[in-house]
């Protein structure tokens, strides 16, 4: 019988202070990929949607403003409930900048 050797030491290296929101939409942010293809979205319905890494930091920071507006602040729930489209991820991603935590729902999900 042969021993595997053990795998190497790893460990997570996240700083204290982070928020997933802002290092998946902001991350390319002044770099030459910020106009990239952050994510592409293909619906029966709506067909296919694409945004790129700057227009998703301006779409999430404007759906964080609005639920700051709303009086939403970190910790509390945000259901999300949209269909299949880039709207999703934006809710999502905006959400956790705020600090919330999203909650993804299906619009399959019925009473």
């Amino acid at each position: 019988m042969t021993q595997l050797a053990p795998y190497p030491q790893w460990q997570w290296d996240i700083p204290e202070l982070f928020n997933i929101g802002v290092a998946c939409s902001d991350r390319h942010l002044g770099t030459a990929k910020a106009d990239e293809i952050a994510m592409i979205v293909e619906d029966d319905s709506f067909g296919t949607s694409t945004i790129t890494f700057a227009e998703l930091a301006t779409q999430t920071d404007k759906f964080a403003q609005v639920l700051r507006q709303l009086g939403v602040s970190a910790g509390d729930r945000i259901l999300i409930r949209l269909p299949n489209s880039l709207d999703y991820p934006i809710a999502f991603l905006g959400a956790m900048k705020t600090g919330a935590i999203s909650v993804p729902t299906s619009t399959l999900l019925t009473a």
